[in-house]
């Protein structure tokens, strides 16, 4: 292992915690400032979404993200395989912030 490579797994290690912890926060109601739009809605605005679900929905991807990075961590030298789990989570995770607003709003 050479000094580049052991600095990029430190790296992504410090990203991974800190993506873990912003969906920690999320989920348990403590980082709903960190919800782009719903942050800087108005009262009458925020009235109309279930705040659980959206919490659920916006907190996912996060998590995705961070498995996305311990899973390069785990396959550096498998890059073919590797490609077509980025595509998986970065659709996933695409799929899931667009329909986040649908699916978060109260009935």
């Amino acid at each position: 292992m050479g000094g580049v490579f052991v600095m990029d797994v430190i790296i992504i290690m410090c990203l991974t915690v800190l993506f873990i912890i912003i969906g920690t926060m999320i989920v348990m109601g403590k980082g709903d400032h960190f919800i782009a739009g719903y942050n800087t809605a108005s009262k009458q605005e925020k009235s109309r979404y279930n705040v659980k679900k959206l919490r659920i929905m916006i907190s996912c991807p996060i998590f995705l993200f961070a498995l996305l990075m311990i899973l390069h961590i785990i396959t550096i030298n498998h890059d073919s395989t590797y490609i077509g789990i980025i595509f998986l989570v970065v659709t996933l995770s695409s799929a899931g912030l667009i329909t986040a607003n649908k699916f978060s709003k109260k009935e």
